[in-house]
């Protein structure tokens, strides 16, 4: 067992036993200082189990609270006092008890098969989930080409380093021409930063050309420094960049290779800033890419794909500036409920981009479910997941990408908490 194994798993249930008093210890440190300090941490813990056991006990005087009655005299009694027994008192409150009580049973049932899914099971359940894109222009000695994708680490205090290790195995496992990275390595903070460079130079040292953008909780850090460690790593970072894939080499080039328009185009990989925290520019990023050139864009924010840039690229004359967005940040809402879907998708346009394949104002996009957690420790109905895409030469205009096949573990497992 690597990095405590169980520990955090369980650790992480007992935090969300404590998330009525994360809100308000979290708000109320909001306006004050750090909330990830350690008096923060115990407010949080001595609300929450507060609560908890005055609720509990709110609940034991309501069950076995006795209505006010008059005593029932059954026929054929004395009238001697001792006879006397308050019948409609014990029929009430034995009514009362039975509702309580499978009230109390069903919600408890439910409650804690959720709890103990959401933190014990689910979030460390990775899956893969398999795509086949098409993209116009895209050469045939590119055709086939397999991308993986991980998004959303969060290594830090809810997300271990094993869960992080399994994840780059498993993505190793899918024996990827690329790697894409799209942010949000660290939950927040400087403490994390090195660590999670350090995992993440596997696919580099694996002789696997990386590339990658920064996430919002980069920034809630040191995102300049997350920018350096991972360059030093080997990742190519292309917030507002762009490089590109040479099509007889399959490796990242710098600049467009061969000046003979009438070869086989390189496919280009760009990326643009974070939406929320740092700015998204596809201008600075594919100025000037040659037309004729494919182009695959990474954004952590899949809301980046509605600027005001791509909102006009479907207009004629144009700039084009994507084929495909490759995003993630929503963790699928992090929790859906059966019937009823993801109550909250951290995104403007609703659930569109929650998860999988979406119709985007120029081009397709791909929202990732990401591997960690962010707010609560739970994933329930979303589990984490690894993302594949294999590029196919497209026959239309515009890129498509087929129905995803969501499949178990297909590959050995390498670690086990």
């Amino acid at each position: 067992m690597k990095d405590g194994g169980l520990l955090k798993p369980v650790a992480n249930a007992f935090d969300a036993l404590a998330t009525p008093g994360w809100v308000i210890a979290r708000f109320v440190s909001g306006l004050s200082g750090r909330s990830d300090e350690l008096p923060v941490t115990i407010a949080a813990h001595g609300i929450a189990w507060a609560g908890w056991v005055g609720s509990f006990g709110l609940l034991t005087r309501l069950r076995s609270a006795r209505p006010e009655s008059k005593a029932f005299r059954p026929s054929g009694t004395g009238h001697g006092t001792g006879a006397e027994r308050d019948v409609t008192g014990d029929i009430d409150t034995g009514r009362r008890r039975v509702l309580i009580d499978s009230v109390a049973a069903a919600v408890g049932v439910a409650g804690t098969g959720s709890w103990l899914a959401g933190t014990l099971r689910e979030p460390w359940r990775l899956r893969l989930t398999a795509y086949e894109a098409a993209m116009p222009g895209l050469a045939a000695e590119l055709d086939g080409l397999r991308l993986v994708q991980l998004s959303d680490l969060h290594l830090g205090p809810n997300v271990p380093s094993w869960l992080v290790e399994e994840a780059i195995a498993r993505a190793l496992a899918c024996r990827p021409d690329i790697v894409l990275l799209t942010g949000d390595y660290v939950h927040a903070g400087r403490r994390y930063l090195r660590e999670a460079a350090s995992l993440l130079a596997a696919f580099p040292e694996a002789g696997l050309p990386t590339v990658g953008v920064l996430g919002n909780h980069d920034w809630y850090g040191d995102a300049p420094a997350m920018s350096r460690l991972l360059s030093s790593a080997g990742v190519v970072m292309l917030d507002n960049r762009r490089t590109f894939v040479d099509p007889s080499t399959r490796r990242l080039v710098s600049t467009v290779p061969g000046s003979n328009a009438s070869g086989p185009s390189p496919l280009c990989l760009a990326g643009v800033g974070d939406f929320l925290e740092d700015y998204s520019s596809y201008e600075d990023a594919l100025h000037d890419v040659p037309a004729r050139i494919p182009r695959l864009v990474l954004s952590h924010n899949p809301d980046a794909s509605q600027t005001d840039e791509l909102l006009a690229a479907g207009t004629a004359g144009a700039t084009r500036y994507a084929d495909l967005i490759v995003s993630g940040h929503t963790h699928g809402g992090q929790i859906s409920l059966p019937f009823i879907g993801p109550p909250i998708v951290p995104s403007q346009y609703g659930r569109k981009y929650a998860w999988g394949a979406a119709e985007g104002p120029c081009c397709p996009v791909l929202t990732s479910c990401g591997v960690g957690m962010t707010i609560l420790p739970v994933r329930l109905g979303t589990v984490p997941e690894i993302v594949l895409i294999t590029l196919r030469t497209g026959p239309d205009r515009v890129a498509s990408v087929r129905g995803a096949v969501v499949t178990g573990p297909t590959f050995p497992r390498t670690t086990r908490p």
